[in-house]
C-alpha cells in the first residue's frame, strides 16, 4: 500500500529531475575520451522512467501489458518533447540519435519491469 502511494511522487520527482538534467548546460570537456556516453545516459534515464511509470500504472489502473505500452509511449512522447525543447537552448542540441537512445532505454526499462513482475509473482507463489 505504501508503494502505491509513493510511486506517483517518485515518478513526478524522476520526471522533474530528468527534465532538469537534460536542460542544464554541458560543461566543456565533459566525457572526453568516452564517445557517445550521452546515449548511454539517455538510455539509463528512460529505462528508469519507463519502469517507474509502468509500475505506477499497474498498481492503480491497468493490466501489466497495458501499463507497459502506456509507459513506453509516454517515454517516446516525453523524449520527443525533450529533444524539441533542447533545440531552443544555446548550450544543448536536438538529436534524433538521442531520441533513439531514449526509445531503447524505455524498452530496456519495460523488459526490466516484466522481469520484476515475473520475479515478484514467483516469490509470492513460493510464500503460499
Amino acid at each position: 500500500m505504501r508503494l502505491r502511494r509513493a510511486l506517483p511522487w517518485m515518478g513526478a520527482g524522476y520526471l522533474i529531475a530528468a527534465f532538469t538534467v537534460t536542460h542544464l548546460p554541458i560543461p566543456p570537456g565533459t566525457a572526453k575520451g568516452l564517445p557517445h556516453v550521452d546515449k548511454l545516459v539517455h538510455a539509463a534515464i528512460f529505462a528508469g522512467m519507463s519502469l517507474l511509470i509502468a509500475a505506477w500504472r499497474t498498481t492503480r489502473f491497468d493490466s501489466i501489458r497495458r501499463a507497459a505500452v502506456i509507459a513506453f509511449l509516454f517515454c517516446l512522447l516525453y523524449g520527443a518533447a525533450d529533444e524539441f525543447t533542447q533545440s531552443f537552448l544555446a548550450s544543448r542540441s536536438s538529436d534524433w540519435w538521442d531520441l533513439l537512445a531514449d526509445a531503447v532505454g524505455a524498452a530496456i526499462g519495460i523488459a526490466a519491469f516484466f522481469l520484476l513482475i515475473r520475479w515478484w509473482r514467483r516469490t509470492e507463489s513460493d510464500g503460499d
